[in-house]
């Protein structure tokens, strides 16, 4: 390996700026959960992310138009503005998904920037709600209602821990769904899940299933070109000799 990197020196700063992961840094992944492909994986995050939002945006159409449910932390205008961030993440999150169908890179690099921008949120919100005030006040309703068999200050005890589980939970969640889409990106760039070359024909599966029931010299319609073809009719610039010996005899020429 030494001679290898004496031969072939590769700056630091050239694979930051061409974007490649050196040995040193995190590396893609290989697979989804257990054993699932990384497109797989990315197209779920992809669906349940799509759902989530759309059921938070139900509840919000439930408080502001039906005047039912409560706004996050009594605070309407902050559940506006989480509204106007959802709605923003409808077309990226479709657009990505036609990226993984088509195995195009672009699509998921934008719902990249959108994924990491609503960890910032989310892990922001829930650190304001549950660490900076205090959780038994934000979660009022839980303690009050199953206080009333257990006690308050064991709920409250449970809600403060549970807190902090729920904190890390979805801060390492969103980690790894990061590192999924991430992956994902990365397999499309090295062409491991490109698009190939046969993509582009049209009607390629026709084409496919046709010439795997005709046979070999049916393929072949010009005279110009037979060395595939069954037959003697066509022939290379009209000769009937093949010399196969190297260097070919002079009488043959």
């Amino acid at each position: 390996q030494a001679i290898l990197a004496q031969a072939h020196p590769i700056p630091i700063a050239s694979l930051v700026v061409s974007g490649k992961a050196s040995s040193t840094m995190i590396q893609p992944l290989t697979q989804f959960c257990c054993g699932c492909r990384v497109t797989t994986g990315a197209g779920l995050i992809l669906l349940f992310h799509f759902v989530a939002i759309v059921a938070y945006l139900a509840y919000a159409v439930e408080h502001f138009i039906v005047q039912q449910g409560a706004s996050i932390g009594g605070n309407e205008d902050l559940q506006m503005l989480m509204v106007i961030f959802s709605l923003m993440g409808l077309p990226i999150i479709v657009h990505a998904m036609s990226g993984v169908w088509s195995r195009l890179e672009q699509p998921l690099r934008y719902y990249l920037v959108y994924l990491g921008a609503s960890l910032v949120v989310d892990v922001a919100l829930l650190i304001y709600a549950y660490l900076y005030q205090d959780p038994c006040k934000t979660a009022h309703n839980v303690v009050k209602s199953v206080g009333e068999n257990m006690g308050d200050a064991f709920t409250c005890g449970v809600v403060r821990i549970g807190a902090y589980f729920s904190i890390s939970f979805v801060t390492l969640l969103y980690v790894y769904c990061l590192w999924v889409v991430w992956s994902c990106c990365e397999e499309i760039t090295s062409g491991i899940e490109g698009p190939v070359l046969s993509d582009l024909i049209i009607g390629a599966e026709s084409i496919v299933s046709k010439h795997q029931q005709e046979p070999l010299k049916m393929r072949v319609k010009s005279k110009h070109y037979g060395s595939i073809s069954a037959d003697t009719e066509n022939s290379i610039f009209g000769g009937h000799h093949h010399e196969t010996s190297y260097p070919p005899r002079e009488e043959e020429f």
